[in-house]
């Protein structure tokens, strides 16, 4: 945990005006919201002693490996003592697995480069010494590689189950072919604001809309961008409805 990278942003004109570390009627130009306080991110950064960060971690982590009940909750007295000065930068003193207020703040991203990644956790672990920073890339894009996966697995012999079986699917990154298709349907697909900026498709998707050669319907419950120069956009009120239309289409 360090904390100079921390103090210089908080130490910066921006944060002095009261934007980023000191909060404050931060909406106080908007009718309705003059009053409204703001806590400033100074708040959440609670423990930033290093030394006594490491300690309560650790301590934190004899409570967490203790099985026994009573065992535990005694843990948990003796860390209430311990650190009896401290515990107004808890969550919760009574929890003290929770850890520090710290932890409050999250730093969540959608998808970006490793380096980039690094940084920020370096920021949000060492420096901020919150517990939160997440990305969620590898859930979304894992899903879509299995399913290529599954789509091109094949019928064939399997000597280890002596048996037939679906077998030797490649993981690979399965898009449909947009440059001469004329009409597509897009499920969820950010094809106009997703990715690290203007996807490869969009050159693709809007010659083809631009020429008169493609169509293409958005079903969403957000009016995206892919929508506002769709053929016709299904609005997504309920999960169910995606079902009905596939099904639709298995039928037709």
């Amino acid at each position: 945990m360090t904390n100079n990278i921390v103090e210089k942003i908080f130490n910066s004109k921006v944060s002095r005006r009261g934007f980023i570390a000191g909060g404050g009627k931060l909406f106080a130009n908007v009718p309705g919201e003059q009053d409204r306080v703001i806590e400033g991110m100074d708040k959440l950064w609670a423990v930033r002693d290093p030394k006594i960060a490491k300690e309560m971690g650790d301590f934190v982590g004899k409570i967490l490996g203790e099985k026994d009940k009573g065992k535990k909750a005694a843990l948990v007295h003796e860390f209430q003592v311990k650190f009896k000065d401290h515990l107004e930068g808890m969550i919760d003193p009574n929890h003290p697995d929770l850890g520090p207020k710290n932890n409050q703040f999250v730093f969540w991203w959608g998808r970006l480069k490793d380096g980039r990644g690094d940084l920020i956790k370096r920021f949000t672990f060492d420096s901020f010494a919150s517990n939160n920073a997440h990305g969620h890339t590898t859930v979304c894009q894992g899903s879509l590689y299995f399913t290529g996966k599954a789509m091109s697995e094949q019928w064939k012999y399997d000597a280890k189950k002596n048996a037939m079986s679906w077998m030797d699917g490649k993981k690979f990154y399965w898009q449909a072919e947009l440059e001469k298709t004329e009409f597509v349907i897009f499920v969820g697909a950010n094809v106009f604001d997703a990715n690290y900026g203007p996807p490869l498709r969009t050159q693709l998707i809007t010659e083809g809309v631009s020429s008169g050669r493609m169509k293409y319907v958005v079903i969403d419950p957000r009016y995206s961008k892919a929508a506002t120069h769709a053929w016709k956009w299904i609005l997504l009120k309920n999960p169910k409805i995606k079902e009905y239309v596939l099904k639709d289409i298995l039928r037709t």
